[in-house]
């Protein structure tokens, strides 16, 4: 309800657009901005928010292109070809962790993975998963794949620590709602050393033309956040939110933008969202651009692995494929 009446208060307040964060907020705003024609930014996306396309936007991939990915790099480069790996899923119980399961389901059988069953879930204020882990042992997977935050995530690497299930033959892959500098600290570096996950920006030691003026501003007015991979991410969606506008303007002129209206709306999203073509976001992501039938705005991500406390790229760009979920019968049915 209150993301619905902030939606609402955009409207009414005659913005042009909006941006959100988190993808279970702009879950539960889709609606009403959907039906509304008033266009929407998520930085973080499940694929329930854009499949079928509408009016809201992914500013990068989303969590079933996290799995997806990882899945691909996995057979790639760590996998020795014998049989199918297996892959356990611990998710979120929103759609953080529904939306990695989504891409799962849909390409699993493509990729020659096997998901084992059960499926785990965990809610956001878990202190303790050591019970489903001890299944999860006896399950022995290749993989363990968490889809989740920060702190639900460093609960379940801890107790698998403390399990003795790190370090050995299994694989820890986090999507990318949870691979970030929070991670490693509340986890703690010796426990996170060796996990895999997906991130869609560069990280704080990358060269990126854009990345001097994010570690100014950062350490001038949010020096605690330095080093987060979130704040990467955010600055991003203003920058592309304001390419769009900038776009806009060219295109329509601002008294047609000042208004706040439908028209207004409707202007920015032809004139602006869906004239980005290949936006390079000053090198903090991947190049930004719409595609017909495909609202994620930026396709590619990047796996990192914790090395020594540090979260370091192990890989190039690499575009995820679009998923047209709408096609599959258990889609947006939990």
């Amino acid at each position: 309800a209150t993301m619905v009446n902030n939606v609402n208060k955009f409207m009414d307040s005659r913005c042009i657009t909006f941006g959100c964060s988190s993808s279970a907020m702009m879950t539960a705003g889709m609606t009403v901005a959907n039906q509304s024609g008033f266009t929407g930014l998520a930085v973080y996306g499940a694929p329930v928010i854009y499949r079928p396309p509408q009016h809201i936007y992914g500013q990068m991939p989303d969590y079933g292109d996290d799995f997806v990915v990882f899945a691909q790099y996995y057979k790639d480069n760590l996998w020795d070809g014998r049989g199918k790996p297996t892959v356990v899923m611990h998710l979120l119980n929103n759609s953080t962790g529904y939306g990695a399961y989504d891409g799962a389901k849909a390409k699993a059988a493509e990729l020659r993975f096997e998901l084992l069953e059960p499926v785990f879930e965990h809610t956001a204020s878990t202190t303790s998963e050591t019970t489903s882990l001890n299944s999860i042992r006896a399950l022995d997977p290749d993989i363990l794949y968490i889809a989740s935050t920060p702190k639900p995530s460093s609960v379940i690497i801890k107790n698998a620590y403390e399990l003795g299930m790190t370090g050995g033959n299994m694989i820890i892959a986090c999507g990318h709602a949870g691979m970030t500098k929070a991670l490693v600290d509340l986890a703690g570096t010796n426990v996170c050393e060796g996990v895999y996950g997906l991130f869609p920006t560069v990280n704080w030691d990358d060269g990126a033309s854009g990345m001097a003026k994010v570690k100014e501003y950062c350490q001038k007015y949010h020096p605690a956040d330095f080093g987060n991979m979130d704040y990467i991410a955010s600055w991003c969606q203003s920058l592309i939110m304001a390419k769009a506008a900038e776009l806009a303007v060219e295109s329509v002129g601002y008294e047609t933008l000042s208004k706040g209206d439908s028209n207004a709306w409707k202007a920015y999203e032809d004139y602006g969202i869906k004239a980005l073509n290949n936006y390079d976001v000053e090198g903090l992501q991947g190049p930004v651009s719409y595609t017909p039938g495909d609202n994620r705005m930026s396709k590619s991500l990047r796996v990192f692995q914790v090395q020594g406390g540090s979260i370091n790229p192990v890989t190039d760009w690499i575009e995820a494929p679009v998923i047209e979920y709408e096609k599959y019968d258990w889609f947006g049915k939990k």
